[in-house]
Protein backbone atom coordinates (compact mmCIF):
# COMPACT_ATOMS: atom_id res chain seq x y z
CA UNK A 1 0.00 0.00 0.00
CA UNK A 2 1.25 3.61 -0.92
CA UNK A 3 1.55 6.25 1.31
CA UNK A 4 0.06 9.66 0.54
CA UNK A 5 3.18 11.91 -0.66
CA UNK A 6 6.40 10.72 1.20
CA UNK A 7 9.49 11.64 -0.76
CA UNK A 8 11.66 9.47 1.78
CA UNK A 9 11.88 5.96 2.52
CA UNK A 10 10.45 3.46 4.25
CA UNK A 11 7.74 4.95 5.65
CA UNK A 12 4.06 4.07 7.21
CA UNK A 13 3.04 7.63 7.52
CA UNK A 14 2.05 10.50 5.39
CA UNK A 15 3.55 13.37 4.04
CA UNK A 16 6.92 12.67 5.27
CA UNK A 17 10.46 13.84 3.49
CA UNK A 18 12.68 11.49 5.97
CA UNK A 19 12.87 8.31 5.75
CA UNK A 20 11.45 5.36 8.50
CA UNK A 21 8.95 7.70 9.99
CA UNK A 22 5.72 5.98 11.88
CA UNK A 23 4.36 9.56 12.16
CA UNK A 24 3.20 12.08 9.50
CA UNK A 25 4.76 15.47 7.87
CA UNK A 26 8.30 14.53 9.09
CA UNK A 27 11.02 16.16 7.59
CA UNK A 28 13.52 14.31 9.60
CA UNK A 29 13.92 10.62 10.38
CA UNK A 30 13.13 7.65 12.21
CA UNK A 31 10.71 9.82 13.78
CA UNK A 32 7.25 7.98 15.55
CA UNK A 33 5.37 11.40 15.81
CA UNK A 34 4.54 14.39 13.75
CA UNK A 35 5.52 17.48 12.24
CA UNK A 36 9.06 16.58 13.03
CA UNK A 37 12.52 18.25 11.41
CA UNK A 38 14.78 16.52 14.10
CA UNK A 39 15.43 12.97 14.13
CA UNK A 40 14.66 10.16 15.90
CA UNK A 41 11.40 12.19 17.96
CA UNK A 42 8.57 10.27 19.02
CA UNK A 43 6.97 13.12 20.47
CA UNK A 44 5.40 16.14 17.77
CA UNK A 45 6.69 19.36 16.26
CA UNK A 46 10.50 19.04 17.22
CA UNK A 47 13.34 20.28 15.50
CA UNK A 48 16.16 18.58 17.89
CA UNK A 49 16.71 15.01 18.24
CA UNK A 50 15.66 12.13 20.08
CA UNK A 51 12.79 13.30 22.07
CA UNK A 52 9.98 11.69 23.47
CA UNK A 53 7.96 15.55 24.04
CA UNK A 54 7.03 17.81 22.02
CA UNK A 55 8.30 21.05 20.54
CA UNK A 56 11.95 20.75 21.47
CA UNK A 57 14.18 22.55 19.90
CA UNK A 58 17.36 20.57 22.21
CA UNK A 59 17.74 16.84 22.49
CA UNK A 60 17.18 14.12 24.61
CA UNK A 61 14.67 15.53 26.45
CA UNK A 62 11.04 13.54 28.22
CA UNK A 63 9.37 16.83 28.52
CA UNK A 64 7.97 19.69 26.04
CA UNK A 65 8.81 22.59 24.89
CA UNK A 66 12.48 22.31 25.77
CA UNK A 67 15.69 23.89 24.69
CA UNK A 68 18.31 22.36 26.33
CA UNK A 69 19.23 18.85 26.10
CA UNK A 70 18.07 15.63 28.66
CA UNK A 71 15.55 17.58 30.73
CA UNK A 72 12.67 15.70 31.78
CA UNK A 73 10.66 18.95 33.04
CA UNK A 74 9.46 21.51 30.63
CA UNK A 75 10.28 24.66 29.42
CA UNK A 76 14.09 24.68 30.36
CA UNK A 77 16.95 25.83 28.35
CA UNK A 78 19.54 24.30 31.11
CA UNK A 79 20.20 20.77 30.93
CA UNK A 80 19.34 17.46 33.13
CA UNK A 81 16.30 19.41 34.58
CA UNK A 82 13.27 17.65 36.12
CA UNK A 83 12.10 21.11 37.28
CA UNK A 84 10.39 23.39 34.89
CA UNK A 85 11.69 26.78 33.40
CA UNK A 86 15.18 26.91 34.87
CA UNK A 87 16.36 30.57 33.20
CA UNK A 88 15.97 34.04 33.52
CA UNK A 89 14.58 36.98 31.04
CA UNK A 90 16.50 38.94 28.64
CA UNK A 91 20.09 38.06 29.57
CA UNK A 92 23.15 38.58 27.19
CA UNK A 93 25.91 37.66 29.42
CA UNK A 94 26.80 34.41 31.04
CA UNK A 95 25.78 33.78 34.19
CA UNK A 96 27.13 31.88 37.23
CA UNK A 97 24.95 28.57 37.07
CA UNK A 98 23.04 26.50 39.86
CA UNK A 99 23.79 22.96 40.26
CA UNK A 100 22.04 20.97 42.67
CA UNK A 101 19.32 23.29 43.60
CA UNK A 102 22.22 25.81 44.73
CA UNK A 103 24.00 28.27 43.38
CA UNK A 104 28.26 28.46 42.53
CA UNK A 105 30.50 30.68 41.48
CA UNK A 106 31.44 28.81 37.97
CA UNK A 107 29.97 29.34 34.12
CA UNK A 108 28.22 26.06 32.52
CA UNK A 109 31.36 25.92 29.91
CA UNK A 110 33.87 25.46 33.63
CA UNK A 111 31.85 22.08 34.72
CA UNK A 112 32.78 18.80 33.54
CA UNK A 113 29.88 16.02 33.32
CA UNK A 114 30.68 12.28 33.23
CA UNK A 115 30.10 10.78 30.12
CA UNK A 116 27.36 8.92 31.10
CA UNK A 117 24.93 11.94 31.77
CA UNK A 118 24.79 11.96 27.73
CA UNK A 119 22.51 9.26 26.92
CA UNK A 120 19.48 8.09 24.74
CA UNK A 121 15.93 8.19 25.29
CA UNK A 122 14.91 6.65 21.93
CA UNK A 123 17.05 4.66 19.92
CA UNK A 124 16.29 3.22 16.32
CA UNK A 125 16.05 -0.32 16.57
CA UNK A 126 16.93 -2.64 12.76
CA UNK A 127 14.64 -5.38 12.50
CA UNK A 128 17.56 -7.98 12.51
CA UNK A 129 17.88 -6.67 16.97
CA UNK A 130 14.35 -6.99 17.60
CA UNK A 131 12.80 -9.50 19.72
CA UNK A 132 9.44 -11.40 18.48
CA UNK A 133 7.90 -9.58 21.17
CA UNK A 134 9.24 -6.15 19.97
CA UNK A 135 8.40 -7.41 16.56
CA UNK A 136 3.94 -8.40 17.63
CA UNK A 137 4.17 -4.73 19.27
CA UNK A 138 5.61 -2.64 16.12
CA UNK A 139 4.24 -4.09 13.08
CA UNK A 140 5.07 -1.32 11.02
CA UNK A 141 8.88 -2.94 11.00
CA UNK A 142 7.92 -4.77 7.77
CA UNK A 143 7.75 -1.54 6.16
CA UNK A 144 10.14 0.57 8.38
CA UNK A 145 12.88 -1.88 8.45
CA UNK A 146 12.76 -1.40 12.62
CA UNK A 147 10.97 0.91 14.97
CA UNK A 148 11.80 3.72 17.01
CA UNK A 149 12.12 2.58 21.19
CA UNK A 150 11.37 4.87 23.27
CA UNK A 151 13.27 4.61 27.16
CA UNK A 152 11.36 6.72 29.92
CA UNK A 153 13.72 9.14 32.01
CA UNK A 154 15.16 7.09 34.84
CA UNK A 155 15.76 3.80 32.46
CA UNK A 156 17.81 6.12 30.39
CA UNK A 157 20.00 7.20 33.05
CA UNK A 158 20.55 3.52 34.48
CA UNK A 159 21.18 2.10 31.36
CA UNK A 160 23.60 4.37 30.91
CA UNK A 161 25.24 4.59 34.41
CA UNK A 162 25.36 0.33 34.17
CA UNK A 163 27.54 0.99 30.94
CA UNK A 164 29.82 3.44 32.91
CA UNK A 165 33.16 2.37 33.97
CA UNK A 166 33.85 3.04 37.88
CA UNK A 167 36.17 6.16 37.07
CA UNK A 168 33.68 7.97 34.83
CA UNK A 169 31.04 6.84 37.77
CA UNK A 170 32.90 8.60 40.54
CA UNK A 171 33.13 11.63 38.76
CA UNK A 172 29.66 12.84 39.86
CA UNK A 173 30.27 12.83 43.06
CA UNK A 174 33.31 15.86 41.66
CA UNK A 175 30.23 18.25 40.33
CA UNK A 176 29.98 21.68 42.45
CA UNK A 177 27.44 21.37 45.47
CA UNK A 178 27.08 17.38 44.70
CA UNK A 179 23.96 16.15 46.59
CA UNK A 180 23.29 12.36 46.83
CA UNK A 181 19.50 12.39 47.13
CA UNK A 182 18.74 14.84 44.28
CA UNK A 183 20.95 13.35 42.24
CA UNK A 184 18.87 10.09 43.29
CA UNK A 185 15.31 12.05 42.73
CA UNK A 186 16.56 12.67 39.23
CA UNK A 187 17.89 9.88 37.97
CA UNK A 188 16.94 6.75 40.39
CA UNK A 189 20.33 6.31 40.94
CA UNK A 190 21.89 6.36 44.37
CA UNK A 191 25.44 7.11 43.75
CA UNK A 192 26.86 6.97 47.32
CA UNK A 193 25.20 3.35 48.05
CA UNK A 194 25.99 1.62 44.73
CA UNK A 195 29.88 2.92 44.65
CA UNK A 196 30.39 1.62 48.56
CA UNK A 197 28.84 -1.64 47.62
CA UNK A 198 30.80 -1.77 44.53
CA UNK A 199 34.02 -1.21 46.69
CA UNK A 200 33.10 -3.74 49.21
CA UNK A 201 32.45 -6.53 47.10
CA UNK A 202 36.06 -5.06 45.53
CA UNK A 203 38.02 -5.75 48.82
CA UNK A 204 35.92 -8.33 49.68
CA UNK A 205 37.47 -10.21 46.40
CA UNK A 206 40.93 -8.97 47.35
CA UNK A 207 40.60 -10.61 50.32
CA UNK A 208 40.03 -13.55 49.18
CA UNK A 209 42.74 -13.40 46.99
CA UNK A 210 45.07 -12.85 49.24
CA UNK A 211 43.75 -15.61 51.47
CA UNK A 212 44.08 -17.95 48.30
CA UNK A 213 47.42 -16.47 47.64
CA UNK A 214 48.55 -17.26 51.65
CA UNK A 215 47.40 -20.56 51.55
CA UNK A 216 48.97 -21.84 47.99
CA UNK A 217 52.10 -20.14 49.71
CA UNK A 218 52.14 -22.85 52.72
CA UNK A 219 50.91 -25.64 50.05
CA UNK A 220 54.16 -24.66 48.31
CA UNK A 221 56.27 -25.05 51.45
CA UNK A 222 54.81 -27.73 52.58
CA UNK A 223 55.54 -29.37 48.85
CA UNK A 224 59.50 -28.58 49.39
CA UNK A 225 59.55 -30.17 52.64
CA UNK A 226 58.34 -33.66 51.45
Amino acid sequence: MDNKKNTGNWSVGDWNTGNYNTGNHNTGSWNAGNYNNGGHNAGLWNTGNYNVGSWNTGDHNDGNSNSGDYNAGHCNTGGWNIGGWNTGYCNTNNPKVRIFNQSTNLKADEILFPNFFHFKLIEWVLEENMSDKEKESYPSYVTCGGYLKCKNYKQAWRESWDDADIKDRKKVMELPNWDNDIFKEISGIDVEKELNEKSDKKQNLLDKADELIKKAEELKKEANNI
